[in-house]
Order: structure tokens, then C-alpha cells, then sequence
């Protein structure tokens, strides 16, 4: 067994206050990390962090994460 860490493509959906903290966490840890957001968000902003044009890419990935609000 390796004890080499295995860097994972993660897709992330939602770049809100929780997710934009969660993605950055995942950049920071060494992990490939595509996002995309509804409304546009700056690249400073998250560093690390690959921005996609299209939802759809970000799916493009071993793992997704969503971290969306829930409409009443």
C-alpha cells in the first residue's frame, strides 16, 4: 500500500458563502477543484479553484458536490 495522497477532480455547484469555503478548503488540501456558479464570481476570489462556463463541466469530475439553498 502507498502512502502517496491520490489527487481527486472535484466538481463543485454552488459558490455561495459555504460552498466558496468548502471549495477552497478542497483547492487548498491539493485536490483539482472546477466550479461553476449561477451568477458570475470573481477568480480572486477563489483561489485554486478552476471557474467552468457550463454546469455541465463541473460534472466532469470523480466527485460532485451541490451546495445549493432550498426554495419554500
Amino acid at each position: 500500500m502507498s502512502n502517496r495522497r491520490q489527487t481527486m477532480q472535484i466538481g463543485f455547484i454552488g459558490l455561495g458563502g459555504m460552498g466558496s469555503a468548502m471549495a477552497l478548503n478542497l483547492a487548498k488540501a491539493g485536490q483539482d477543484v472546477r466550479a461553476w456558479n449561477r451568477s458570475k464570481v470573481a477568480q480572486e476570489s477563489v483561489p485554486g479553484v478552476t471557474l467552468v462556463r457550463l454546469a455541465a463541466d463541473a460534472f466532469e469530475a470523480d466527485a460532485v458536490f451541490t451546495m445549493l439553498s432550498g426554495g419554500s
